[in-house]
Order: structure tokens, then sequence, then C-alpha cells
């Protein structure tokens, strides 16, 4: 007998709960003994994921899910490591843009070589199949969202 949609949503529901407490208690940890918060590396990674230099405050917030004054706050920590830089823009003086600095490029790819690791870890009980398998429905499940 087939389970229901609502049981099946509660059972992925309580997975992707368990997935991102262990994410956050095992493997964030890691970041932030570098000196970076987690906060601070998800804004270098969407700095750099996205591949946008002088990305406004406002859309920077939107990439990294968090709010224009959350960002502000984060960008001005990275700004005082000389990670990442500030600039007004020319046109509307309201208007900040950030971009990654070399020294924020560099330290953003040594924790992200960190976090794959650490990723790679935990899918070494997963056969290959499985993995691009997991990707793929995590893929669409983010496209209804």
């Amino acid at each position: 007998m087939r389970m229901n949609k609502n049981k099946l949503a509660q059972e992925l529901y309580e997975g992707w709960s368990r997935v991102d407490v262990a994410f956050r208690l095992r493997i964030l940890p890691r970041i932030a003994k570098s000196g970076v918060s987690a906060a601070q590396f998800e804004v270098l990674f969407a700095l750099n994921h996205f591949g946008k230099k002088d990305v406004a405050i406002k859309d920077l917030a939107e990439l990294s899910l968090k709010t224009s004054s959350a960002v502000t706050q984060l960008v001005a920590g990275l700004e005082k490591e000389n990670l990442v830089k500030r600039v007004h823009s020319k046109t509307d003086r309201r208007v900040v843009h950030v971009s990654i600095t070399n020294e924020g490029l560099t330290r953003f790819h040594e924790l992200y070589s960190m976090m794959v690791s650490s990723v790679e870890r935990t899918i070494v009980n997963l056969s290959d199949a499985e993995v691009r398998e997991y990707i793929r429905i995590n893929n669409k499940i983010a496209e209804n969202i």
C-alpha cells in the first residue's frame, strides 16, 4: 500500500531536519574555527558562486537568503578582515556594492575545500548513482520551493 503524500512529506521534513541539525552541529563549527562565521561564509559563497562583481547589498541579501541589515553587518565584519570591499554606486550613493577581494577569494577557496571534504566524508557509504539521484531529486524539489 502506498503512503499518502502528507505522510511522505512529514518523513521528508524530518529527514531534512536531521541533516540540517547534523550539518550545523558537526560541519559548520569547522568553518567558525577559521575565524569566519558560517553566516559570513554564506556571503562569501554567494559572492563567489554567483560569479558577480560589485553585488548590491540588496541583491546579496536575496542571494544569501538574509535581510539587508544582516548582510550589512556580515559585510562589515568581512571588510575588517579584508575579505570583501564595499563601494558606493556611482549613480546612486544609497546603493552599496560588495565584491570579494583576492584575500577573500583565497580564504573562501580554503573554506570551501574544507566544506567539500566534510561533505565527502558524509557520503562515503553511498554509491555514485545514489549521490547523483539525491542531487537530481534535491534540485527538482528546489525548483518547487
